[in-house]
């Protein structure tokens, strides 16, 4: 989110950042016509849907924009999480598949808010981290088979059988 000419991830700007960035600046050019990269990559039914919703947004925006309600709500959201996750252990040891495009940060780099997202890898005691490299962040449309075997390996482990070849 871009608020006051500062570029940062929600849980780095604070309250006040956020509220003077509103309200958004509005869109210039026309409507969406059609989805670009990565979303290009959805199926044509999927792409349609995306852009229904893109140009629902861009007509809501024309009008004067958004409140900072919705981000300040995400922001707090993401502070509890930080904070619960604290213990290393939020989710006990149900599964989870962490799939992230850049490789896993030493365990003291997730005690800040810059680490954050690594923090992800340590939520269960039975986490599975898979580095999609070069992704970008939307890895399921990057590297849908990347995607499919972190599941499958997750889904084959659960149920006790032995690893896909």
């Amino acid at each position: 989110m871009v608020a006051n000419g500062v570029n940062g991830l929600l849980w780095d700007l604070s309250e006040e950042q956020i509220r003077r960035a509103f309200p958004l600046p509005q869109p210039t050019g026309p409507a969406p016509s059609r989805e670009g990269d990565p979303f290009d990559r959805l199926p044509a039914d999927v792409q349609a849907t995306r852009l229904q919703f893109d140009v629902a947004r861009w007509k809501k925006r024309q009008g004067g924009g958004e409140g900072p309600a919705s981000m300040l709500s995400w922001r707090r959201e993401f502070l509890r999480e930080f904070d619960e996750t604290e213990s290393g252990t939020a989710l006990a040891a149900l599964p989870v598949v962490v799939i992230s495009s850049d490789p896993i940060v030493a365990n003291s780099a997730t005690r800040t808010r810059d680490g954050m997202a690594a923090r992800l890898a340590f939520l269960s005691a039975n986490t599975t981290f898979v580095v999609a490299a070069g992704s970008g962040h939307e890895i399921h449309l990057y590297q849908p088979e990347t995607v499919a075997r972190a599941i499958d390996s997750m889904a084959v482990a659960i149920r006790g059988e032995s690893a896909p070849k």
